[in-house]
């Protein structure tokens, strides 16, 4: 069995200067968008009735979809699939049902999903890569929550029904019916509902929920998020974090305004951006402080945020929308995510697992990924690599370097390289040098870095460490 967590993310990228603030697109909208969001190069938006779709960054805007809904309710986008939610009216009836829409081509067309099965919408949604949640209104019997864990092949329902507020909350002496979570989350092991009491979870596919308040000094969330293996909770009076499936959460405020107001949460990698009643805000380090990325912003009330390869987009109140380069406020660094052990090889290999950096866009201007392990020393009778940049995409031989990290020097030996595809995430089979039983711990570290067509043009940096 081998131990193959501690990670460490390392990157290329320009270091050329770039003139820095938020643009306004030609966006024709009004007020009360329905929802924003991203799927590949294109950029999705539900107005009235109607969903418009931007391939050009915001430039301009062709009808896909009219009468689409009555109203909107809520998008969410995966690389492949949007979900599009809200009513539908079942005139000459005078009626109305919620359900959703399904587009597997970035927006362009549109298919009543489940043949207008009773997929209900009206909340909110949220994806996490294969894994999707919409909450609905189920009446005068309680919330529901819908989802899937096949990219939206099928669906399970879940209710939570009649639920005590906790003591002492002006909910304590009265039972919630609904009509719907405020909003949803899910990861890899739990289903996150906000109500007007708090926070409810539930980590066996909703047959039984918990109410999560530990830490939570703001009952009401409006808006959630997954990132690094936590949980981001907005309220009014802030953002809160969870690392362990809501058992307790803690406030990560060090550089929100107060008070926050906070709205939409989106993330890039390792970066997570939030929308506040004073502008965008972002975080690198997991929420332990916020930077101010509002130059050039004139709208700062923001109702929805979504994230491209290359933009960040943000939709305010007002319906006008803003588009901002990532590469303005954030390093483009590639994220290893996550790091398994290959089944039944005897400790031979691991899988690394790493989110892509926002400038693969161009195989030209970034054509490949090297990737590095750990060793002790760089053994004396071989030299060193001199730059990361004379790893070749067709290199083959022995090649070792050296990174400082923390004041800690590393030693690196390359083990192969990944073509880069524009891809949003890349794996690779690594070899590793021994497993946990064989008298080492089996720890090991590895590195990936992404590759510019500049030689003179980049800077390296460490990102993330971890374990597991």
């Amino acid at each position: 069995m081998k131990r193959v967590a501690f990670l460490i993310a390392m990157i290329i990228l320009f270091s050329c200067s770039l003139t820095a603030q938020w643009v306004q697109t030609n966006s024709p909208f009004g007020r009360y968008l329905g929802g924003l969001a991203v799927s590949g190069a294109n950029l999705v938006v539900g107005y009235g009735d109607s969903i418009y779709v931007s391939t050009d960054n915001g430039t301009s805007w062709p009808l896909t979809t009219t009468h689409a809904f009555s109203s909107f309710t809520c998008l969410a986008a995966s690389d492949e699939n949007i979900f599009a939610g809200g009513e539908r009216s079942c005139a000459p009836k005078g009626c109305s049902y919620s359900t959703m829409l399904l587009s597997s081509d970035g927006g362009i067309s549109w298919t009543l999903y489940g043949d207008g099965h009773k997929i209900d919408a009206t909340g909110a949604s949220a994806i996490l890569t294969t894994h999707y949640a919409t909450g609905g209104d189920m009446g005068s019997e309680g919330g529901e929550i819908e989802y899937s864990t096949n990219s939206g092949l099928s669906w399970e329902s879940t209710s939570f029904t009649y639920y005590q507020g906790p003591a002492g909350s002006q909910y304590s002496d009265s039972l919630w019916y609904g009509p719907e979570p405020y909003c949803v989350a899910v990861n890899d092991t739990a289903l996150f509902a906000a109500i007007p009491s708090g926070v409810l979870v539930s980590t066996d596919r909703g047959i039984s929920w918990t109410l999560n308040n530990s830490g939570l000094t703001d009952s009401i969330v409006s808006s959630f998020i997954v990132c690094g293996g936590a949980i981001f909770a907005g309220t009014s009076s802030g953002v809160f974090m969870s690392t362990n499936n809501g058992t307790h959460w803690t406030a990560v405020n060090n550089g929100l305004p107060n008070p926050a107001h906070i709205g939409p949460f989106a993330v890039s990698g390792a970066n997570l951006f939030v929308g506040t009643g004073r502008g965008v805000f972002l975080t690198t380090n997991n929420g332990k402080s916020w930077s101010d990325v509002n130059t050039g912003l004139t709208d700062s009330a923001m109702a929805y945020l979504a994230v491209s390869k290359r933009y960040l987009f943000g939709a305010t109140v007002g319906g006008a929308i803003w588009k901002r380069p990532l590469s303005e406020m954030v390093p483009p660094n590639p994220y290893i995510t996550q790091v398994t052990d290959v089944p039944v090889d005897q400790g031979g290999k691991v899988s690394l697992f790493w989110s892509a950096t926002h400038l693969d866009t161009n195989t030209t201007t970034l054509p490949y990924y090297s990737i590095w392990r750990s060793i002790s020393q760089v053994p004396e009778q071989v030299q060193k690599v001199r730059s990361v940049q004379d790893i070749t995409p067709q290199f083959k031989g022995q090649a070792y370097r050296t990174t400082t990290f923390n004041g800690k020097d590393y030693a690196w030996e390359w083990i192969g390289n990944q073509p880069a595809h524009k891809f949003t995430s890349y794996s690779y089979t690594a070899p590793t040098l021994f497993d946990s039983v064989s008298g080492n711990n089996g720890m090991h570290y590895f590195l990936v870095s992404a590759h510019t067509n500049h030689r003179k043009c980049f800077m390296t940096r460490i990102s993330t460490a971890g374990t597991r």
